[in-house]
């Protein structure tokens, strides 16, 4: 972050218990998800259900969740991430309609739906 001179720009909030989880993605411009494992994707899901638009690393179990309501790019690629971040910054109605489409898909998962699909990941490690 240094480096970048991004300091006063990007914030590491560590833990937020689930009442400030609101007001956390209210003040989002975006959600990074570098993760290079991730066995459903709640916090990508939880992005999109606030309407905040999602970067995430193409790894199959995101993509599956997101489908084409995310922007993907590769860890390797550092230069990919900063376009889009770019993007958002350049273009808000880009970022919104990201949104907006993540809101939609992340409305396809009821509680239920995502209890059985988590349950139904359990069981495969078992």
């Amino acid at each position: 972050m240094r480096r970048l001179d991004l300091t006063e720009r990007v914030w590491f909030p560590g833990w937020v218990p689930p009442s400030g989880m609101r007001d956390l993605y209210g003040r989002a411009r975006a959600v990074v998800l570098p993760s290079l494992l991730e066995g459903f994707g709640i916090p990508l899901l939880d992005a999109m259900a606030y309407g905040v638009p999602v970067l995430c690393h193409d790894i199959p179990s995101l993509r599956e969740l997101a489908g084409d309501h995310a922007a993907w790019f590769s860890v390797a690629d550092f230069d990919g991430l900063h376009r889009y971040l770019t993007r958002l910054d350049r273009d808000p109605a880009w970022g919104a309609d990201l949104g907006t489409a993540g809101r939609a898909r992340a409305a396809e998962f009821s509680p239920r739906r995502v209890g059985s699909l988590l349950w139904e990941q359990y069981e495969s490690f078992l």
